[in-house]
């Protein structure tokens, strides 16, 4: 089957236009400025209608004198009801209102067939709709009351009144808030859905279908007219209502993508979720997706392109740039500025899901559509979220497949210039890396050779202070410690600060001394970059320049982070604070060790991974985070214990011991690290 022409396309919608304002307004938006194509167009309906005279109009629908068609007026009686005043017109029939006399007195509303649509096509829409009301049963569906045909042969159905305003109307009257319109539109869901079960699709829900009327003082919603409604699972009628090939049946401003095909065959119920979407878009900000006024200004054409693959803004972003948003918050009863915020989120993700163009990403079903706004309502999670990234970009791949197909050309050949580019700048880099690396190589062959001179001129001074310098104390401590460090190659693995410290300049030492009084803890931090010795002060040196940096004053013991520059020290009053040796200063208090330090030997150490430190006082063990985060772990050392002396963790840092004297002689008391 072919594609049918734009010509075909505009004479069959037109067809569909029984109102000559209407038909005439219709082909003014279609043609445009094409005159060729509108005076074809033109010609093709005047011929359309001699030929509908002759073949189609059934002899009993005209007056026998002239032949001139009519129309039911107000008094006239149908049946049993009484015809009281015309309240609507569709596209295919009438509504009047109606008193019934018998059996029952009431008012109904009677919707009866025009005069002259007397195609087999609008007839068997007409009772395609009658079939649809018949066979629903629902508290938001207009119920079917009676059928019939009047005497001239042209049928009728009877629906309960609905008194009531379409449903945006009847919303901004009341001034109902955004949650009170969600809870009108939940019913709405409910009765698409009903149809749907029923096997009918309404194709065309809008605010005029949707009525709200009050019963016992509530606001009940009322879906009516399935006029261009199509059965999915049985026959309505013998004639059932098949879209024509090429025709477009809805309102455009609610029409699904798939109905804006010209080929409709491919119609299911989530072509109804679309139009819910829409109505639920204007309920929250007062306007359909796609501006109206754009809508009917554009070609034919080009109103189905818009439908089919432009993407309607949010409806936050709807709100926040429209020039209505002080009357659409008024009508609201909220704040313009607050508006947008209550629906972007959630709102704007179950609005732009049931709008999907992709009808496999919408909803499944309207009930699905209504149980994620009562999610929304009951403060639940919703099912609807924001489109991935990667589905965005597919579809503006899709949209644009020319240019973006000469942009990978582009891309392509750029990226060609570039690889070659990048070999060749690679190849340049290489061989600037291998003579990198050979003066890296010159370079810590030098700085080696220049440390083993250092390290001689150590030993060399060294031996010059112990020879000059005439203190017992000292020669005393470091003859102890040449007799317990290991050697390997005549070089010294540790404990050589000392030799360090004697090789300063006399006139240092000899200055200093009145502050340090009696060394007893020399350590290196992790680089060797500082040295810190403690006295009765303790003082950090660089090693660069081999001068004091900075001094603690009343402080005796510390400890070297394993990881950093920092130092942990302990005050004579129990205080517990880190340095940053950097930076010569105090940078954060740890916590208090409640007690005065009287031992005469290192009781503050950090743990192998540099996340806590430990400070024995007196008979208490005090474990702090490095960070000063949170308060101490404390415990109680062994009762027979009686000074601390030395503190350390195990290699694998689960345990902790501590060392101190006690009246018979050295004790241990050791903890798991989880206690700690």
């Amino acid at each position: 089957m072919s594609t049918p022409s734009p010509l075909e396309v505009i004479f069959f919608c037109a067809l569909e236009k029984q109102l000559p304002e209407e038909r005439t307004s219709y082909l003014e938006q279609a043609c445009a400025d094409d005159h060729e194509l509108r005076e074809r167009v033109d010609k093709m309906l005047a011929a359309q209608v001699e030929a509908g005279s002759f073949l189609e109009v059934p002899a009993q629908w005209t007056a026998s004198g002239n032949g001139q068609s009519f129309a039911e007026q107000p008094g006239e009686v149908i049946g049993p009801y009484k015809l009281l005043e015309q309240i609507g017109e569709g596209g295919m029939g009438t509504v009047y209102l109606a008193e019934q006399t018998e059996p029952v007195a009431r008012q109904v509303a009677l919707k009866i067939i025009k005069p002259g649509m007397d195609s087999r096509q609008v007839i068997a829409r007409f009772e395609a709709e009658r079939q649809a009301l018949a066979v629903m049963d629902h508290p938001n569906i207009a119920k079917v009351v009676d059928a019939g045909t009047t005497e001239s042969g042209r049928p009728y159905f009877v629906m309960e009144l609905v008194k009531g305003v379409p449903i945006t109307q009847y919303c901004d009257a009341h001034k109902l808030s955004v949650r009170e319109r969600l809870e009108l539109f939940v019913p709405v869901c409910q009765a698409i859905q009903h149809a749907h079960q029923k096997g009918i699709i309404h194709r065309d829900i809008k605010p005029s279908n949707v009525m709200v009327a009050c019963y016992d003082g509530r606001p009940v919603p009322k879906v009516i007219d399935f006029g261009i409604a199509k059965a999915t699972e049985q026959r309505l009628t013998e004639r059932t209502a098949f879209t024509q090939f090429g025709q477009i049946v809805g309102t455009f401003e609610y029409m699904s993508p798939e109905q804006s095909q010209l080929n409709q065959l491919d119609i299911d119920t989530r072509s109804d979720v679309y139009s819910l979407g829409v109505l639920l878009y204007e309920l929250l900000t007062g306007q359909t997706p796609f501006d109206g006024e754009r809508l009917r200004s554009a070609a034919f054409d080009d109103v189905l392109r818009i439908i089919r693959e432009e993407d309607p803004p949010r409806p936050s972003s709807r709100i926040s740039t429209s020039d209505t948003l002080p009357e659409a918050a008024a009508n609201r009863h909220i704040e313009p500025k607050r508006l947008s915020a209550l629906v972007r989120g959630e709102l704007d993700w179950i609005v732009m899901k049931a709008l999907e163009k992709d009808r496999a990403r919408r909803y499944a079903t309207a009930t699905a559509l209504g149980a994620d706004v009562e999610h929304y309502l009951n403060d639940e999670p919703v099912d609807a979220c924001p489109p991935s990234s990667i589905y965005r970009i597919g579809k503006f791949t899709r949209r644009n497949k020319g240019w973006l197909s000469t942009a990978a050309v582009v891309l392509l050949t750029v990226l060609v210039g570039l690889t070659l580019s990048t070999v060749l700048i690679a190849r340049e880099r290489d061989a600037a890396e291998a003579s990198a690396r050979r003066e890296a190589v010159a370079a810590l062959q030098a700085e080696q050779r220049l440390d083993d001179a250092r390290y001689n001129l150590y030993v060399a001074q060294t031996r010059l202070a112990r020879e000059d310098w005439n203190d017992g104390q000292v020669n005393r401590m470091v003859a102890s410690l040449e007799t317990h460090i290991p050697q390997q190659g005549g070089r010294d693995l540790r404990g050589w600060e000392w030799f360090y410290l004697m090789s300063l300049p006399r006139h240092d030492l000899a200055t200093l001394r009145p502050d340090i009084g009696e060394i007893i803890n020399v350590k290196w931090c992790c680089d060797r970059r500082y040295l810190a010795t403690a006295g009765q002060i303790i003082v950090v040196y660089d090693a660069l320049t081999k001068k004091p940096k900075f001094q603690i004053p009343e402080a005796k013991h510390f400890a070297w982070s394993p990881k950093s520059h920092e130092l942990a020290v302990t005050r004579y009053d129990g205080k517990v604070s880190v340095w940053d040796a950097d930076l010569g200063k105090d940078v954060r208090q740890i916590g208090d060790a409640n007690g005065v330090f009287t031992s005469a030997w290192d009781t503050t150490i950090w743990s192998r991974d540099g996340s806590r430190i430990a400070v024995g006082a007196g008979l208490r063990l005090h474990v702090w985070p490095a960070d000063g985060s949170g308060e101490a772990n404390t415990f109680a050392i062994d009762k027979r214990l009686h000074v601390a002396l030395c503190l350390d963790w195990s290699p694998d840092g689960r345990h902790i011991s501590i060392g101190a004297n006690t009246p018979v002689g050295l004790k241990w008391s050791t903890w798991p690290s989880s206690r700690l």
